[in-house]
């Protein structure tokens, strides 16, 4: 995971995280393994990440709500942008 965070660092300029999930007995009996979770707080770094790097742990009902989630990041910039640019007549 290391690896991941310092290239995700160097080659893309994204800071990122991770967290570790210890394995534990499930409720239906069976042991889960210890999982890894890659964690990329900034918006700008997350949309970077999904312009770069395809991924198939994004489900799919999820994948309109991340692409609205950015658009919305991007309107809201341009719109804070414009109240500070000069009027002109």
């Amino acid at each position: 995971m290391e690896l991941i965070r310092k290239l995700l660092k160097e080659y893309l300029d994204i800071e990122a995280k991770y967290s570790s999930q210890a394995e534990y007995m499930g409720k239906d009996g069976f042991m889960r393994k210890k999982v890894y979770h890659l964690r990329i707080y900034k918006k700008e770094f997350v949309k970077r990440f999904f312009e770069n790097i395809s991924t198939t742990k994004l489900k799919e009902e999820k994948v309109i709500y991340v692409e609205n989630w950015l658009k919305l990041n991007e309107n809201a910039s341009r719109h804070s942008d414009s109240f500070s640019q000069p009027v002109t007549n």
